[in-house]
Order: structure tokens, then C-alpha cells, then sequence
């Protein structure tokens, strides 16, 4: 954990005036997705999430989009959520 703080105040050589970019000088963590970065494997991730909390309506409207744009096991993984949200 070298390197993390709570200290909310940037350090002074890259603090920035304001009207600037609020992230500009920040180093932000990589996110490691599993997906290889195909943006369809996300969609399905996040339909999942939707559906987990209740939102059936947009894990299906992120289902659709995915039929319509992935293929092979993508596709099919996509159907069986879709065949399972009912």
C-alpha cells in the first residue's frame, strides 16, 4: 500500500488553477477488466449488475444492444440472460 493516503490536498507542485482539468496531474488506478476490453463482455457485466439490483428493464435494453452487436459465445450468453430475465 506504499504510496496510498487520505490526504485530500494535492501536493503543491501539481495542483492546478482552477477551470482547469480537475484530473489533470492525478494518477488514476488501471481498471482490470477481464474482457480483454471487448466493450460487448462489459455490457454483459453491467446487465448483470442491473439485474442484480433490480433493473430489469435496462439489463435487458444492454442485453438487446449486446444480440445486436456481439457474436459467437458472447451472443449466446447474452440470449440465455435474456431467456432468463423472462
Amino acid at each position: 500500500m506504499a504510496g496510498f493516503t487520505l490526504d485530500l490536498d494535492p501536493p503543491a507542485a501539481t495542483a492546478k488553477p482552477s477551470g482547469g482539468n480537475a484530473l489533470q496531474g492525478v494518477d488514476l488506478p488501471s481498471l482490470d477488466l477481464d474482457d480483454d476490453g471487448d466493450p460487448m463482455l462489459r455490457k454483459l457485466e453491467l446487465a448483470e449488475e442491473f439485474r442484480q439490483i433490480g433493473d430489469k428493464d435496462g439489463a435487458r435494453d444492454l442485453l438487446r444492444e449486446v444480440l445486436a452487436h456481439a457474436s459467437g459465445v458472447t451472443k449466446s450468453k447474452a440470449q440465455n440472460m435474456l431467456d432468463d430475465l423472462g
